[in-house]
């Protein structure tokens, strides 16, 4: 018996030393997406093919889906536009734009962006905080404008620059940077110099009218009480920033639909303590795909974008053959998944 009992002890080690600290795969690769796909296993005639299954199907593409929302080089999968989408401080681009997203109100960041000015040696030109612009200028000559507005969010600002050559005439500022770099450089420069300065709470009472712009509104439909969205953006800006906040609100992007529509299942993470361990697993008790508690999990939305000049409309719905249980659990459960939606909205 204590013979058994030491080889059993024997296996369970040379297991854990097989598997190791980071499982089965030690190479630690998740590039999964630049797998090749092979032709399929030929099944002869003679023989089923029941038990032939995809574990990791990709869906199909719609052939009417938008384009604008689909990054050619990956699989068809929400893009965020910044890295982090907790951090208090990020650098973010969209296409040919970037700007500094900071969780801060814009009077709060305009007196940082002030002290960046003086510790760079820039000098000042001009201000005029109520519209959230500081004209500088370097030793070379070089004018840069920075811009601050106030973000998707109420305690959130966006900081943009331009950047003018000497001898350039200033009144009519250019839409875009003559040097594209050094626009970049300085943003990543201030990036750095606001995140080392996150816990400072001073502010600018002069700067106190940027916060005045209210750029998300909530408006409720009069006939059945479910909320949508305006966003004061443009329509490719709303667009990446609302596959940012699905990412950021624990949303699965299932398919790309016509007409700027995205069906997305909503998926809350269940922390990893309390997935089933390894013995478990081993004896066919499988991990969860999300924490089945929580209200509304499990659940698929149709989100719609519908495009305007300089305000876009966000609203929710589910596939036109659902059945509701009611016509007020249809408003309260539509109404609380768009404020989940709105409150990542960055």
């Amino acid at each position: 018996m204590q013979a058994v009992f030491i080889m059993m002890f024997s296996v369970v080690f040379a297991a854990c030393g097989i598997i190791g600290e980071k499982g089965t795969n030690q190479s630690g690769s998740n590039l999964y997406y630049e797998a090749e796909e092979i032709p399929r296993t030929d099944i002869p005639a003679e023989y089923s093919s029941d038990n032939i299954v995809d574990l990791y199907p990709v869906p199909p593409l719609d052939t009417a889906a938008d384009e604008t929302l689909i990054d050619p080089d990956q699989l068809p999968l929400p893009t965020p536009i910044t890295n982090d989408a907790e951090a208090p401080v990020q650098l973010q681009a969209l296409g040919d734009n970037y700007w500094v997203l900071v969780k801060e109100t814009p009077s709060q960041v305009w007196a940082k962006l002030k002290q960046f000015v003086a510790l760079k040696d820039l000098e000042l030109k001009s201000e005029v905080p109520s519209k959230g612009i500081i004209d500088v200028t370097d030793s070379n000559g070089i004018l840069y404008r920075f811009n601050v507005k106030q973000g998707l969010q109420r305690k959130s600002a966006e900081i943009s620059l331009r950047t003018l050559l000497a001898g350039t005439a200033t009144a009519h500022f250019p839409a875009t940077s003559t040097d594209r770099q050094l626009e970049v450089d300085t943003l990543e420069a201030l990036t750095l110099f606001l995140s080392g300065h996150e816990a400072q709470t001073a502010y600018s009472y002069a700067a106190l009218g940027i916060s005045t712009i209210k750029r998300i509104a909530i408006k409720r439909n009069s006939d059945s009480g479910i909320k949508y969205l305006l966003v004061t953006e443009q329509e490719m800006r709303t667009k990446a920033s609302l596959k940012q906040a699905l990412t950021g609100a624990n949303f699965q992007i299932v398919t790309l639909g016509q007409n700027s529509t995205v069906e997305a299942r909503y998926m809350p993470q269940l922390p990893e303590e309390d997935q089933p361990g390894f013995f478990l697993r081993m004896f066919g008790v499988s991990a969860k795909l999300f924490d089945d508690e929580i209200e509304y999990a499990g659940e698929t939305y149709i989100i719609s974008l519908k495009a305007g000049e300089t305000v876009q409309t966000i609203s929710i719905d589910k596939d036109p053959s659902f059945e509701w249980e009611s016509t007020s659990s249809k408003k309260r459960e539509l109404n609380a998944i768009l404020m989940m939606i709105k409150r990542s909205l960055y």
